[in-house]
């Protein structure tokens, strides 16, 4: 003879799966902006752009971090690439372009105004302080 299952217990089982998969749902829907942030995405960052090529100067990242990074976008070769690293993390710094140099004046590190002016040269790879503001 067969026990029959009680339908009770089967509606349980259902009940306790919809709470598990609920609850699943609910952390990964409160976590997209986590999980799903692309590591180059920044704000309060500077530019400067020569010939096909757009430099990416420091910034903010989504996790509220300072950036070190220089990040060249080859246009021609649709590439991006973390080409070299600031001596501090900074945003808000003012950029300029002469011949294949960057220079890269001010910025801001959350505790104090950087009063320094870099020079990258983009053919090298090699920043250096040039200077600076008053």
């Amino acid at each position: 003879m067969m026990k029959q299952r009680s339908p009770f217990l089967d509606k349980q089982v259902i009940i306790y799966f919809a709470i598990i998969l609920t609850v699943v749902g609910f952390i990964v829907y409160s976590a997209r902006h986590v999980l799903f942030r692309p590591w180059t995405a920044r704000r309060w960052v500077s530019t400067a752009a020569i010939d096909e090529r757009l430099f990416i100067v420091g910034g903010i990242n989504n996790f509220n971090i300072l950036e070190d990074a220089i990040i060249r976008i080859n246009l021609a070769e649709n590439t991006l690439k973390r080409v070299a690293k600031l001596p501090s993390p900074r945003y808000g710094v003012s950029t300029a372009v002469y011949g294949e140099s960057v220079f890269i004046a001010g910025g801001y590190d959350f505790d104090d105004y950087l009063d320094a002016v870099l020079r990258y040269d983009t053919r090298t790879g090699e920043i250096s302080v040039i200077g600076h503001l008053p």
